[in-house]
């Protein structure tokens, strides 16, 4: 089995800038956060960005088959609990579900010339705990942050899983986000969030080797949290 761990070019770069500009941003005291407790749903988009498993092996007729599996993008369902330590740094976990359909490519198909496609049933969940920091911007009641932390990402199915052994993965969040506050206690929140991670993967039903691609699993999400008991 092949491992191809590095992460796309370009993009640790311009991440690294974002990073920098928002950092220097200008802090309003009007806009600190407090300390309290905040919890809500979320429903976006889970948006699979790289392909899951690629294995070749040859036929007997002397061909090259290739198989490509990747995860389908899915509506995503989840909820958050926060808390905010200070003016801008707060702790969070979050849990995520997407039913991702898995969509699996034979090229060229051992009964025509062109490559087959077919699609099974599966789905994502992604469980995170990420350090918030905060990034006030000019208007007192809405704010920038930014957060990283672990994550575990999982795939269910039977179709997922006879490519991914386990199901379970260890990887690393990271993403940025927008809250503006609607009223006292309640606050819209728009999150991007990328967990990166690795999955062993094998053909469990042919038995070759597959290469495992660095997992890009993207979520855009919002909706609106809520705080608990009034803030400090």
């Amino acid at each position: 089995m092949v491992w191809q761990t590095a992460l796309p070019r370009g993009r640790v770069p311009a991440i690294a800038a974002l990073l920098v500009v928002l950092a220097l941003l200008p802090g309003s005291p009007a806009a600190a956060q407090g300390r309290g407790i905040e919890v809500g749903p979320l429903f976006g988009l889970f948006v699979p960005t790289s392909t899951l498993a690629e294995s070749s092996f040859p036929s007997v007729e002397g061909e090259t088959i290739t198989t490509s599996v990747e995860q389908r993008s899915a509506v995503a369902l989840g909820a958050r609990a926060t808390g905010w330590l200070g003016e801008r740094v707060g702790i969070e976990g979050e849990f995520t579900w997407a039913a991702s359909l898995v969509r699996t490519s034979v090229s060229p198909s051992v009964l025509a010339a062109s490559a087959t496609t077919s699609t099974g049933s599966s789905a994502v969940w992604l469980a995170s705990a990420s350090l918030l920091y905060g990034l006030p911007l000019a208007h007192h009641t809405a704010a920038l942050y930014l957060k990283a932390g672990p994550a575990l990402v999982g795939r269910t199915g039977a179709d997922a899983l006879t490519y991914v052994a386990g199901g379970t993965e260890v990887g690393v969040l990271a993403g940025v986000g927008f809250r503006y506050r609607l009223a006292p206690g309640a606050s819209l929140r728009v999150d991007v969030e990328d967990a990166v991670s690795c999955p062993g993967v094998g053909d469990a039903t042919t038995g070759a080797d597959a290469v495992c691609r660095t997992q890009s699993n993207l979520v855009l999400s919002t909706g609106v949290s809520f705080a608990l008991g009034a803030r400090r």
